[in-house]
């Protein structure tokens, strides 16, 4: 019997040792303390990137910590707005300086590590190609495409007058918005995502950068006037639905769109 609990001792104390030291681990003591025959006992891992997370312990403990430390990374607002003003590229990962903007995202090994960067008036013709690609992504008719072309032209007086970001992956612009002051409030009139990288992360990236660009500036309102396929992304990032305005097109003359808002506050 001595033996028996002298054998239980070591075995112990060596998987103890073999926990990773990056990660300080609770391991349950006394009548918590799972039976040999609970071998998906659960322990504690508190790791220092992101508070307590649960993982299964014993074999692979090192991998798994690994893992959820690199996912807690990726999901940290770990990098400031780009100056205003500035003419270089600054890091993008998410920024989730806002709570709104981590609702209903699970991080993945999908999202990628985009740059963004002030749009120059040489991007106009790429930017007004992406816009409209991604407009007639949702299966609008060509008369109504043709309609928007105005809207949807970005032209290189526009880039210099207005807050126009690009997001970048490599060299490859995959996506842009474009932010106008109005009065005391912000409009957030373009917002765009080229379809080939839709479900990305890309307009999350995007969406917490314009949030930290508002905060930066001028901290206030931010009026989203939504395509409707777009209505549930913003209400995923927490903007609040506030009503409609009139968009009607040929064949369609009772169209709307909805209108967000967002609050976005000071730091």
């Amino acid at each position: 019997m001595g033996s028996g609990r002298s054998g239980r001792s070591r075995r112990r104390k060596r998987r103890r040792a073999r926990l990773p030291l990056a990660g300080l681990v609770h391991v349950p003591r006394g009548r918590d303390r799972p039976g040999p025959r609970r071998r998906a006992a659960v322990d504690r891992v508190l790791l220092p990137a992101g508070g307590p997370a649960l993982r299964r312990s014993a074999s692979g403990a090192r991998r798994r910590v690994q893992a959820s430390a690199g996912r807690l990374a990726r999901a940290d607002p770990l990098d400031a707005a780009c100056p205003s003003g500035s003419s270089g590229l600054c890091s993008t990962r998410p920024h989730h300086a806002d709570p709104g903007a981590r609702k209903g995202h699970v991080q993945s090994e999908r999202d990628v590590e985009l740059r963004m960067r002030p749009a120059l008036p040489g991007d106009s013709e790429r930017l007004s190609q992406l816009a409209r690609a991604a407009k007639a992504h949702w299966g609008y008719p060509e008369a109504w495409l043709a309609a928007w072309t105005p809207v949807l032209r970005i032209t290189p007086e526009y880039v210099e007058r207005q807050l126009v970001y690009v997001a970048a992956r490599d060299h490859e612009t995959v996506g842009f918005y474009a932010l106008e002051p109005r009065g005391d409030r912000w409009s957030l009139e373009h917002f765009w995502v080229d379809p080939r990288w839709h479900g990305r992360g890309v307009g999350l990236y995007m969406y917490g950068h314009a949030l930290d660009r508002v905060r930066a500036i001028r901290p206030g309102v931010m009026v989203i006037e939504a395509d409707p396929y777009a209505a549930g992304f913003y209400a995923r990032m927490g903007a609040q639905r506030t009503g409609t305005v009139p968009a009607p097109v040929e064949g369609d003359p009772d169209r709307t769109l909805p209108v967000f808002e967002v609050e976005v506050k000071a730091w």
